[in-house]
């Protein structure tokens, strides 16, 4: 939906300095360990998605050099827990619909990642989130 090459959800650390990469899609395990942690006060997408009030920052492809990327806030009720980063193949960084997916599924992930666990007795009974 998104034609995304890559996705990486990064999560804020404990102490919320900066933004570690929890889980990737489209990339080597090689390349997961080799992408730093981010000052969330860095020049860069990730860290002004999680400062700025815009639903999503992007960033425009420049033909023959690299492809565009969404990053979205994961916003929790607590506040911006992280963000989701995709690396968007043909321009499409700049569509509207490629933005609002990436929205969207950045807000699925927060209701997933803010919910608290399910106990064994709620996993038992099904009645989880109830």
């Amino acid at each position: 939906m998104l034609d995304a090459s890559g996705l990486v959800l990064w999560l804020a650390t404990g102490a919320g300095v900066e933004l570690r990469p929890a889980v990737a899609h489209g990339y080597s395990h090689e390349a997961l360990a080799r992408m730093p942690p981010l000052a969330r006060s860095a020049n860069n997408a990730a860290a002004a998605a999680v400062c700025g009030p815009a639903p999503c920052k992007i960033v425009l492809s420049r033909p023959g050099a690299s492809k565009g990327a969404i990053v979205a806030p994961v916003l929790s009720v607590n506040g911006c827990i992280g963000v989701l980063s995709a690396e968007v193949r043909d321009g499409g960084e700049t569509s509207y619909t490629v933005q609002a997916l990436a929205a969207i599924f950045a807000a699925q992930l927060a209701g997933m990642l803010s919910s608290p666990p399910a106990t064994s007795e709620q996993r038992a009974t099904g009645s989880e989130g109830m």
